[in-house]
């Protein structure tokens, strides 16, 4: 502590920089094994010095007393380890899985204090979220992409998916309905190949064909799932629009005015006749 005048005014300073190094905090409760949360030190810890300390045994979840092997140290991403904190998604964790986290003693800080006790620390993973994550809103796509609307997903068995191909005639009406679901007749049940608790990575197939341009509104509802520790997901309806197009806009902005230029992405020329709008935002 320190006390004086600081600018004509008494102050008083209490401060302690340096507390004893130890394991805060581990995963417990239902840990979810797609993102299992993090190992937390009172103090930073170098990647580096944590490697030859750390080990993650895995158990036999028919027989938890039975170590089936340590999992290889991961490749760490930045994303994965913060200062005092230590990601455990940077393994990849299997579901309903007993597990043992050990930071052995002698792991020394970025301050240079040491661990003075082998930490140990036994939970398990549960059963993965439901989950389904995919474009929402109005997305511009160029038209030579493939006409898949990518998606990842867990613990989902089906969706009702609901597709239109729009002209421009049809796309400011349904732009101003929008905000309403799909008629549950123009629906349709697709049925997915997924395995409870492994995530899947795919793609819904939009109508037209590469290099066409087209515009297409859809509506996706996950259906049919299955059990999850965290509990049923709550309907949520999915809804876009999305225009293939094969056209291009760069604009110079001046204070004054703009320049604009319209070029058509497969040969990179200017097109002629093209109708361009501008607006304020709000």
């Amino acid at each position: 502590g320190l006390e004086g005048n600081l600018g004509g005014y008494a102050a008083h300073f209490t401060f302690n920089t340096f507390h004893d190094f130890f394991v805060q905090e581990a995963p417990h409760g239902d840990v979810n094994p797609l993102d299992p949360g993090a190992l937390t030190f009172t103090a930073s810890v170098l990647p580096a010095a944590l490697k030859p300390y750390l080990y993650l045994n895995e158990y036999d979840p028919a027989d938890p007393n039975v170590k089936v092997r340590t999992l290889p140290w991961p490749k760490l991403e930045t994303s994965h380890y913060l200062g005092s904190q230590f990601w455990l998604s940077s393994w990849k964790l299997k579901p309903t899985t007993p597990y043992e986290l050990v930071v052995v003693k002698g792991l020394t800080n970025a301050w240079g204090d040491v661990l003075p006790e082998t930490f140990t620390h036994r939970f398990t993973t549960a059963n993965a979220p439901q989950y389904l994550d995919m474009p929402e809103g109005t997305l511009l796509v160029e038209s030579y992409f493939p006409r898949k609307l990518p998606m990842g997903l867990c613990n989902i068995k089906a969706l009702d998916v609901g597709m239109h191909a729009l002209s421009p005639d049809e796309v400011g009406p349904w732009l101003a309905r929008r905000g309403k679901a799909f008629p549950q007749d123009e629906l349709k049940r697709l049925a997915l190949p997924t395995r409870r608790n492994e995530p899947l990575q795919t793609g819904l197939d939009l109508p037209g064909r590469p290099g066409d341009d087209v515009v297409v509104a859809y509506q996706v509802t996950p259906k049919e799932f299955y059990p999850s520790s965290f509990g049923d997901r709550e309907p949520h309806h999915f809804k876009g629009l999305v225009q293939f197009t094969s056209l291009a806009i760069g604009a110079k902005a001046g204070h004054h005015e703009t320049l604009v230029y319209v070029s058509d992405i497969s040969n990179n020329k200017p097109v002629s006749g093209a109708s361009v709008f501008a607006y304020r935002k709000g």
